[in-house]
């Protein structure tokens, strides 16, 4: 469940890191850095996985001790505000070489389907589909999204298209999916079969209350498993799980949330003891959240059996969240538009450039590497150019963060030894 991470029309994810607990201190394991042109694009207003990226460019970086290296980047492409492609791509040295791609076909401004594609390398390199998502829709709202494969045939020996799922929905006046029926096809019937069904029902604020699981067992739904969401002041107070079994319903686990503020400061995970009769504390997630709602810290702890919960090793993992908010659009490109840092790759100094019309204001700096680590932080009044030693940075890639009140810009930067 994600707590505090919609989308907000200033607010924008610029970095996240995630770390490992080793016994002694959260270890960086990867991190990403995300890059907005412009104001960036907005194109969650479809009900899909992949519109619900508010980013421009996302590069991943893997950790080897404390050294970053790239791994993955995805890159979107946009006509207006509607997404068209991501690639996908994988680093090979210091290049980057395609390695998937979803391909978006519109009708009008509605998407109508999603190509997922490969890239082989055979003959100079070409894409080839695996997968073909088709979506149907009503207003914003996915009604119907079927995958279809597209593989070998050893029998025709040529490339086919073939069935594979399809999931049905049915929503409320307020968009929301009241149930949703998953199909998969029967390719020596040529039929679709049921398989799964969950049913959701809300309140008068359209918060779920109960969510249900039914198999399609027999010719008929049979239930299998349930949530059930409680409220306390408008805010959700627990989520508890159980399973139908044996003609009546046994606990399976219980998320229960703490706090005063809009968003939880904890959330604490328990699972059913079937022998006792009781719920037993498993794990505790605590959150920190900004001003504007967005999650900035998510760590967990695990339950010792005896009376407290504690950061285990290879269990418990720590992950920090970085945004860039302007107050002002206006001042915020002005501020893009004109920072820069150089050169990059530095060995002794950086210079940072900020716009003339923010001269003589006050500028907070901070560096961070890209674990999120700040490694340097310094305020300063802005002129024309503001030069800045690494010789206490090691070779590797940063980010610099410069707010001066009414917006804040990133720039990535190298250093090299």
């Amino acid at each position: 469940m994600a707590l505090g991470m919609q989308a907000n029309a200033q607010m924008r994810l610029i970095a996240d890191a995630h770390y490992n607990y080793d016994g002694a201190s959260y270890l960086p394991v990867d991190s990403n850095f995300y890059v907005q042109h412009g104001n960036g694009q907005n194109p969650g207003q479809f009900d899909i996985n992949i519109f619900q990226h508010q980013y421009n460019e996302r590069t991943t970086y893997s950790f080897s001790g404390s050294a970053a290296t790239p791994s993955w980047k995805r890159v979107n492409s946009f006509n207006g505000s509607n997404l068209e492609e991501q690639l996908i791509q994988k680093a090979s040295g210091s290049s980057w070489v395609n390695d998937s791609r979803y391909r978006v076909v519109y009708k009008g401004s509605v998407p109508d389907s999603i190509y997922y594609e490969d890239w082989r390398t055979q003959g100079g390199g070409s894409w080839r589909t695996n997968d073909i998502y088709v979506y149907t829709f009503s207003g914003n709202n996915v009604t119907s999204v079927t995958k279809i494969d597209y593989f070998w045939n050893n029998q025709s020996k040529q490339f086919e298209y073939r069935n594979d799922y399809r999931d049905t929905y049915t929503r409320n006046g307020a968009g929301k999916p009241t149930s949703m029926i998953h199909e998969e096809w029967n390719n020596s019937t040529k039929l679709w079969e049921n398989k799964t069904k969950v049913e959701t029902s809300y309140n008068g604020s359209n918060e779920p209350m109960v969510v249900s699981n039914f198999n399609w067992t027999s010719g008929a739904w049979a239930i299998n498993d349930r949530d059930n969401y409680t409220y306390n002041a408008g805010k959700l107070e627990s989520i508890a799980s159980e399973f139908y079994f044996g003609g009546k319903w046994t606990g399976s686990y219980k998320n229960t949330y703490y706090g005063t503020n809009a968003n939880p400061d904890s959330m604490i995970r328990q699972s059913w003891d079937q022998i006792n009769n009781f719920y037993i504390n498993n794990i505790k997630f605590y959150y920190k959240h900004n001003g504007g709602g967005q999650m900035t810290e998510l760590r967990t702890e695990t339950w010792d059996g005896v009376g407290s919960f504690k950061p285990t090793v290879n269990t418990d993992s720590l992950n920090r969240y970085y945004y860039w908010w302007p107050t002002n659009i206006t001042t915020n490109k002005a501020l893009e538009n004109a920072m820069s840092v150089f050169p990059s790759p530095a060995t002794n100094m950086v210079n940072v450039s900020l716009p003339s019309s923010h001269y003589g204001q006050p500028v907070h700096f901070t560096v961070t590497d890209m674990s999120g680590r700040i490694v340097k932080r310094w305020a300063d009044v802005s002129s024309p150019k503001i030069s800045v030693s690494v010789t206490d940075l090691p070779t590797g890639t940063y980010i610099l963060n410069a707010s001066n009140g009414e917006g804040m810009k990133s720039q990535r930067f190298s250093v090299v030894k």
